[in-house]
């Protein structure tokens, strides 16, 4: 390989690491501030938090139930690609 090879393999690494690390400050703050958003927000706000989700909601006997992918899993999958690489 080429020294050029080489730089270009790193700043992918590097470009990965980085939407790795800008998507786990994204679901970390919305983990740590969805309830209080949702508590105090408008139709919108709330409409918005709870797609974010996942999909598929449902209310049975009082009880929000969601289908669908959380947010709160993409973390692992974007440290598993990073890992891969």
């Amino acid at each position: 390989m080429v020294r050029k090879d080489y730089d270009r393999q790193l700043g992918d690494v590097d470009a990965r690491m980085e939407k790795w690390h800008e998507l786990s400050v994204k679901t970390f703050n919305f983990a740590c501030y969805a309830r209080y958003w949702f508590k105090n927000g408008d139709i919108t706000t709330k409409t918005q938090i709870l797609s974010a989700i996942g999909s598929n909601l449902r209310i049975f006997e009082r009880t929000l139930l969601v289908d669908g992918e959380h947010s709160f899993f993409l973390i692992e999958k974007g440290k598993q690609k990073v890992t891969e690489n």
